[in-house]
Formats: C-alpha cells, sequence, structure tokens
C-alpha cells in the first residue's frame, strides 16, 4: 500500500497537471495549427494542379502543332519530271539514286518537316529541317543513294519530331 501511495504521489509530482484555464489554450492552439495544415495543404494541391495543368496544355499543344501537317502522298521513285514522281516503286538496286516524294497539306503559315531514313528499324540519316508552307497541295522532294541494302523506311517528322507518316522500302 505505501508503495502504491509512493507511486500516486511521485507521479502528481513530476507530472504536470494541466489546469482547466490551459485547456482552452491547447485546443485554440491546435485548432490555429489545423487550419495551417489546410492552407499548406491547399497551396500545395494548387500548385500541382497548376503543374497538371501545364503538362496538359503543353502536351495538347504539341498534339496540336503536330496536327497542322498532313501527308497527303509519299512515293519512293527514280526520279521527279513536272512535280510528280516517275516511276514509283518500293524496291531499288543499291547505289542507284532515288527520289523521297511527299505531297502534304500544311494547315499553318510555315512549319518545317525533315525525313528521316531508317536501315533494319535504325536510325540512318535524317534530312536538314525542310522548310513548308501553308498549302492544300504542298510538294517537295529528295533526292539520296542508298548504298547499303536492307529494310528501309522513311518518317516524315514534323516540326516537333513526331512522326507524321512511315513508308517502307527494300535496297537490293
Amino acid at each position: 500500500m505505501k508503495k502504491l501511495v509512493w507511486m500516486v504521489f511521485t507521479a502528481l509530482i513530476f507530472c504536470p497537471i494541466m489546469s482547466q484555464a490551459d485547456q482552452p489554450k491547447e485546443k485554440a492552439e491546435k485548432k490555429v495549427e489545423k487550419q495551417a495544415e489546410k492552407k499548406t495543404e491547399k497551396k500545395t494541391e494548387k500548385k500541382v494542379e497548376k503543374k497538371t495543368v501545364k503538362k496538359a496544355e503543353k502536351k495538347a499543344a504539341k498534339t496540336a502543332e503536330s496536327g497542322l501537317v498532313e501527308v497527303v502522298e509519299l512515293k519512293l521513285a527514280a526520279s521527279v519530271k513536272d512535280r510528280a514522281p516517275v516511276d514509283p516503286a518500293d524496291s531499288f538496286a543499291a547505289g542507284t539514286r532515288t527520289c523521297t516524294w511527299v505531297k502534304l497539306k500544311v494547315k499553318q503559315p510555315e512549319t518545317t518537316i525533315k525525313l528521316r531514313y531508317l536501315l533494319n528499324d535504325k536510325p540512318a540519316w535524317t534530312s536538314k529541317a525542310l522548310t513548308v508552307k501553308k498549302s492544300p497541295s504542298w510538294r517537295t522532294w529528295l533526292y539520296r543513294k542508298f548504298k547499303r541494302a536492307g529494310d528501309w523506311k522513311v518518317e516524315v517528322l514534323d516540326a516537333n519530331d513526331q512522326t507524321v507518316h512511315t513508308a517502307s522500302f527494300t535496297v537490293k
């Protein structure tokens, strides 16, 4: 019994007892802390939301830009005469000069395209940027000599280097 009395006595001495006057102060402090946490959470949520919206806007802009160039026709040929491909084919002998002819529908005042050539699905060569202007029927072509045999692809890339169109051909 003495032990129990001693434990209660020491607990009362060493453990501070909160007076009733202190309780409302502590409740008020907790309430202020919770409000501050909520404000911080709201600010963080707004920042995250803004970043998400900005990312979505950038993605939408890229998608819209890539839709501004449309490949109407792409042909590989031996040459071009009167702005049209001559003897289009999808197979060529190694070392022959080949023409990649592209007919585009351009929906913005001015943009660029590139032609990227892939040998066995690995990039082999990319043209410099070709400027194209607004037109329902813009034609451009590029001559290239293919010395290596294999399965080739040509990709039309828009100003954002996004693939707009792909065509396959073979060099024997």
